[in-house]
């Protein structure tokens, strides 16, 4: 393991084991507990996953960092977004951020449904010479596209608070509180929450009035050192682990390829335990009937169990699948971070 690789792990602080048990306040279990994490790297593999609501239902996009040099970062983006019809519109395309303009641009463009480069942006978070002007004299300027009519917005930014806000995210499958800078502009109808870190300051929620655009930042992941030893840990000591890198297309069990690295790695695990056997529980939100949840949480449980048997040779009868729908949340359902966090795999050791 490199250098980078030991400096990755340390960033986490502390680990915490999450226990699935039924509660009638799942959002009071949830705020329980806290990993301490001092910063999100800005490194290749690093993945931001946003929740979207829209009148078809929630849908998630997948922001994938794929090249990290010293002239540009490369990101690769995919999200399946409903539509009114019943249909679902796949998207999936590629930006590239120069270092400079994550140096100093002005532009935070968001969109990626346009140009592989787009000079003078920044496209995952804001620039550092953006945050260091919400630190140090409490407002900047900030341009924005305008929805979906050409063009870019520019107004004013101004800091909320004079300190530092926590904001709850998974990163690394783990609920996290990070420091984040608070800002609104253009009268009120713009507010973001930006990472408080200069070496990456990432844009984990915003809302701009007038464009009818909303971000919610549900799910940071970053490489870490032996990862499937972690998962082990977390199985050993409570005997159950939750994994939030599971992604599936909307409204199916079809695994997306982002979710080849979490398979891999519970396969090491099966592989470095070959006493344990697993139960794969699917679980989802709230959203649609309490039947279909049902029926699709089983399905996703099972291509996760028939993945992990065809194209990692894990034994088949080391694997068991069920699906509990929307029957154990661990958040609220009144929240797209809620929704989010509900749903999701866990793995359960049976043997």
């Amino acid at each position: 393991m490199t250098n980078s690789g030991r400096t990755l792990r340390a960033i986490v602080m502390t680990a915490t084991v999450v226990l699935a048990l039924p509660v009638a306040n799942p959002a009071a279990r949830w705020a329980m507990r806290a990993t301490a994490v001092t910063q999100i790297p800005l490194c290749d593999g690093l993945t931001i996953v946003t929740s979207v609501n829209n009148a078809a239902g929630d849908f998630e996009s997948i922001k994938r960092v794929t090249r990290v040099d010293s002239a540009r970062v490369d990101i690769a983006y995919s999200a399946e977004v409903p539509r009114p019809d019943g249909g679902v519109e796949h998207l999936a395309q590629v930006r590239s951020v120069r270092r400079s303009d994550l140096r100093d641009a002005h532009l935070y463009h968001w969109n990626f449904s346009g140009d592989r480069e787009i000079p003078g942006s920044t496209a995952i978070g804001v620039s550092t010479a953006v945050l260091d002007d919400l630190r140090n004299a409490g407002q900047t300027e900030l341009s924005v596209p305008a929805g979906v009519e050409p063009g870019v917005l520019t107004g004013p930014l101004l800091r909320v608070e004079p300190t530092a806000v926590p904001y709850d995210v998974i990163v690394n499958d783990e609920r996290t509180t990070l420091s984040a800078i608070h800002a609104r502009g253009r009268l009120g109808r713009w507010e973001f929450w930006i990472l408080d870190d200069p070496a990456d300051p990432l844009a984990l929620q915003w809302t701009l009035g007038g464009t009818g655009v909303r971000l919610t930042v549900v799910r940071i992941a970053f490489p870490i050192d032996r990862p499937s030893e972690k998962i082990a840990r977390t199985l050993a000591t409570g005997g159950r682990a939750v994994v939030y890198g599971i992604y599936f297309d909307f409204g199916s069990d079809h695994l997306k390829p982002e979710s080849d690295v979490v398979l891999a790695e519970i396969a090491g695990v099966l592989e470095a335990h070959p006493a344990w056997s697993l139960a794969i529980e699917g679980h989802t939100d709230n959203i649609g009937g309490e039947s279909y949840n049902l029926d699709l949480s089983r399905r996703r449980a099972a291509a996760v169990k028939r993945a992990l048997a065809d194209r990692y040779h894990v034994d088949s009868g080391r694997l068991r699948a069920d699906g509990f729908g929307a029957s154990r949340p661990k958040d609220t359902n009144e929240t797209l971070a809620g929704r989010a966090r509900n749903r999701r795999v866990e793995l359960v050791k049976v043997g």
